[in-house]
């Protein structure tokens, strides 16, 4: 894939004081980054799919109440969860699971959310 705007060695790239890196444009522009070297190795670091490693799957799946209480991932085609998926979410009241593909939980999955009240684990296929 060609890019007019992308320069074709790093020498002759000049840096911007400020680069918009919008969800919509990013993927594409970063698909042009061909001619980069390990001189961006650290643009990559603040790409949304490095964020979404320290995101949990609440936030990552867009599934979270604006007030963090209720997290609802039914139908969201997961497959697997690991430890860590809940993290930060303490105050976490209500997480809706339902209608995905889950067959097994790891144990300690739920051990950082100490407000939970519903949990949804019906219509799992």
């Amino acid at each position: 894939m060609s890019n007019s705007n992308a320069p074709t060695s790093t020498s002759s790239f000049s840096w911007t004081r400020h680069i918009n890196f919008s969800r919509q444009t990013f993927k594409a522009w970063a698909s042009s980054l061909a001619w980069a070297t390990p001189t961006l190795a650290a643009l990559f670091i603040l790409s949304p799919s490095a964020h979404s490693q320290i995101q949990n799957i609440c936030e990552r799946l867009d599934a979270l109440s604006s007030n963090r209480k209720i997290c609802n991932l039914s139908s969201k085609g997961i497959t697997s969860l690991s430890s860590g998926d809940f993290d930060g979410l303490s105050n976490l009241k209500q997480l809706w699971l339902n209608k995905n593909d889950l067959s097994s939980l790891p144990e300690d999955i739920f051990a950082g959310l100490s407000n939970l009240r519903v949990l949804y684990l019906n219509e799992m296929t």
